[in-house]
């Protein structure tokens, strides 16, 4: 299985309004009401990719 990498879409003013795994698809969840500006919405999509890899692609990677 290919390694995940998170990867964003924009709208059409560049903001970022989604996020989902390059390796299994799966979207992220979107901002809280309180996250609007891009840097907080792409630290927001950054944590919760962080918690996806933990949670779904850790056992895949191999031990150093």
């Amino acid at each position: 299985m290919p390694k995940p990498e998170l990867v964003i879409g924009y709208d059409e003013e560049c903001r970022p309004v989604q996020a989902v795994c390059s390796a299994c698809g799966e979207e992220m969840p979107k901002g809280e009401p309180r996250v609007t500006t891009t840097k907080e919405m792409i630290t927001w999509f950054s944590s919760q990719f962080y918690f996806h890899v933990r949670r779904k692609h850790a056992e895949e990677e191999p031990e150093s």
